[in-house]
């Protein structure tokens, strides 16, 4: 094990091959990050943890310097994400957990939750299906915390297309097309 501190105040603390960081190790950052796992190539590679002095954290896999694999993010508002990512992003299947409780199950791309998922509000209410930009998109379900119910086509966040909604007191469903949340056409 070598010591080895950098004239900018960073130190590292861990094995060394020549002047690369290799197998496992400690990166202090004069700025207060903190990076403790595996080296490769002077590069963090394999498994660590990456603590920021915002009090952000990452815990998961790397691959040249960069989280990719499965890791998990936690924010210092709260927030966490778990699952999958590819060259520092959000890639694949994972799940988002938000500090105001909302959370998102499914497909992410590129940081956003984009593709299958499922939205799970604080309130209760709950949607599943296609989604854009965090947002449902295409067809899905929104289940509402009264009982309430909407089956059918959404257009960045809202009611749009053909869709069904019931309603838990007993009222007649609507069926129809809606245009940005507004029912406006009943279907026969």
């Amino acid at each position: 094990m070598q010591i080895v501190s950098y004239p900018n105040g960073d130190r590292y603390i861990g094995e060394v091959d020549g002047d690369q960081y290799l197998g496992i190790g400690t990166l202090e950052f004069a700025n207060g990050d903190q990076y403790v796992g595996e080296f490769k190539d002077k590069r963090y590679h394999g498994l660590g943890i990456f603590t920021y002095a915002n009090g952000d954290r990452y815990e998961g896999h790397f691959e040249d310097g960069k989280y990719h694999g499965k890791g998990s993010y936690f924010f210092a508002n709260g927030d966490k994400y778990a699952g999958q990512y590819e060259q520092d992003l959000q890639h694949g299947r994972g799940s988002f957990t938000y500090a105001n409780g909302d959370s998102y199950v499914g497909d992410f791309v590129q940081d956003r939750p984009e593709g299958q998922g499922t939205l799970s509000f604080a309130s209760g209410s709950k949607y599943k299906g296609q989604i854009r930009n965090g947002q449902p998109h295409g067809e899905g379900i929104y289940a509402y915390a009264n009982g309430d119910r909407y089956k059918g086509g959404f257009v960045d966040g809202e009611k749009s297309g053909a869709g069904v909604e019931t309603y838990a007191d007993g009222r007649p469903a609507k069926k129809g097309e809606w245009v940005s949340g507004r029912f406006i056409v009943k279907k026969a």
